[in-house]
């Protein structure tokens, strides 16, 4: 019997002692350092932002469009970057929970260290992107894209993966037991090691095309 891996997740840690910020300072300084950011939204923003050791809550930047971006140690919780742009950025320790992120571009982007917890997620692209010591958890994340990618050492638990494609993306030893893989594109090659349930099972059979019957 396979056991699930053991992946350990380097989790934010932030101080008591957080100085408030506010969101439009993000795009004036070069860094924000040990800030918290509360219930603010900015409309089809540009820029490039390097934030440190701070915490986002009920933040709203939807279509934010962006190259380069850093976050490291930080905490998003109730978020929305629906349509946000955060091509080629730093994402290490991270948490995004129960955040907004329908159709959020990853593309090439280093992602570390970083759970999703009850995220929506659906269109995202994360095509190219190096992901590494990921976590997956009761997250909707249906017709996304996870092309080219680098995967190494992700967990995943109780998602949607319904029609998501992952081209040219090796999912072995990545446990889909408890998740809904119907539909998906993926490579033949790429299937190998991949652990999934029986209805993963039959999905795959599906896209093998693999005629399964029932015992007489």
């Amino acid at each position: 019997m396979l056991q699930e891996p053991r992946i350990k997740i380097i989790k934010p840690v932030l101080a008591d002692d957080l100085k408030q910020g506010a969101l439009s300072d993000c795009f004036k300084y070069e860094e924000m350092d040990g800030y918290t950011f509360k219930e603010e939204g900015l409309q089809n923003q540009k820029g490039r932002i390097d934030v440190r050791d701070s915490h986002f809550y009920k933040i709203s930047l939807p279509s934010f469009e962006s190259e380069g971006t850093s976050f490291i140690n930080v905490c998003f919780e109730n978020c929305d970057f629906s349509n946000a742009v955060f091509e080629n950025s730093t994402m290490h320790r991270l948490i995004f929970k129960d955040c907004k992120l329908v159709g959020t571009n990853f593309m090439t982007s280093s992602i570390m260290d970083v759970t999703f917890d009850s995220c929506f997620m659906s269109y995202g692209n994360f095509t190219h992107s190096k992901i590494r010591n990921v976590c997956f958890d009761s997250c909707k994340i249906e017709e996304a894209s996870f092309q080219d990618i680098a995967f190494k050492d992700v967990s995943i638990k109780n998602c949607s993966f319904i029609n998501t494609e992952f081209a040219h993306t090796s999912l072995k030893n990545i446990d889909f037991s408890t998740s809904k893989i119907e539909g998906i594109k993926i490579d033949i090659n790429d299937v190998a090691g991949m652990q999934v349930g029986i209805e993963g099972a039959l999905a795959l059979s599906r896209l093998l095309k693999i005629e399964i019957k029932e015992d007489l």
